[in-house]
């Protein structure tokens, strides 16, 4: 473990996923309660958790071989950045003052978004953590 956190890059990235992770476990405990609070309707709090446990039992396989089919970097890179825009949109949509059905909309929306990422970018972090160890350590 002391190698890998001796390369900079190395140190860099490991923050960045453990700021990541914090961020994505937090919007995935926080959009839950906004659900319910704005709709006072555990049904709704039902729905928006099927949306985000879904996509990893049925993506998970799959993103996998998609994974080792393209750039993982790329991957982990537009899987983030996929994240930053639907976040934003939320934001948006918070900012604007829109109906509470236009805003459980864009949080259904931003939830299943945000949760097949989420399935991309954690199967391409364990494929990349692999690249972080020279081959005469393995």
């Amino acid at each position: 473990m002391k190698n890998i956190l001796k390369s900079r890059n190395n140190r860099l990235y490991l923050l960045s996923v453990i700021t990541d992770n914090f961020g994505s476990a937090l919007m995935a405990f926080v959009l839950p309660l906004m659900v319910l609070d704005i709709t006072k309707n555990g049904i709704h709090l039902s729905i928006i958790s099927v949306i985000q446990t879904l996509p990893f039992l049925v993506l998970g396989l799959p993103a996998g071989a998609i994974t080792d089919k393209f750039d993982v970097k790329k991957i982990l890179i537009f899987s983030d950045l996929i994240r930053l825009i639907s976040y934003l949109v939320f934001a948006t949509a918070i900012a604007l003052h829109l109906t509470t059905e236009c805003i459980i909309f864009v949080i259904y929306a931003v939830s299943l978004v945000v949760s097949v990422t989420n399935t991309l970018n954690t199967v391409s972090e364990i494929t990349f953590v692999s690249f972080l160890v020279e081959k005469k350590q393995r």
